[in-house]
């Protein structure tokens, strides 16, 4: 039986070059697609065996014909460039930082979610709003 985890990891890259493309986050993909974030970012892994509904859901909320898809991983898997070395390229793009706007009136709240973002070296620019009105 043939090891289909080098198609896997090819989809992956695709799926996540072309979520970059339309800058999107792996949750506004996910959203879009009716799938669970994880879900996207084990496709992204190449770790996902992906079904066909699914993958259709992906061509439709990247805004890609399905057999375009099809063609992109084709290209990836016929190119000769190891799948790792893709990965680490598109692991060391440089993005630049967002602000993110943090709405909720608890203040208790807000600043357990700044203390947790302080714990884990997040660094962007947090502006916390208490509604949506005023974000």
């Amino acid at each position: 039986m043939k090891d289909t985890t080098p198609i896997l990891q090819h989809f992956g890259l695709v799926v996540k070059e072309l979520r970059r493309e339309k800058l999107l986050s792996q949750e506004e993909l996910a959203n879009r697609c009716g799938l669970h974030r994880t879900y996207i970012t084990d496709i992204e892994h190449g770790t996902r065996n992906v079904s066909l509904k699914n993958i259709s859901k992906i061509a439709r909320a990247v805004e890609v014909p399905l057999h375009d898809l099809f063609g992109r991983v084709e290209r990836h898997s016929n190119n000769g460039v190891k799948v790792s070395d893709r990965l680490s390229r598109l692991q060391n793009i440089k993005r630049s930082p967002v602000e993110i706007v943090l709405v909720d009136d608890d203040q208790e709240y807000v600043e357990l979610i700044l203390h947790e973002m302080q714990k884990r070296n997040i660094g962007n620019t947090v502006h916390a709003v208490r509604s949506g009105e005023e974000a």
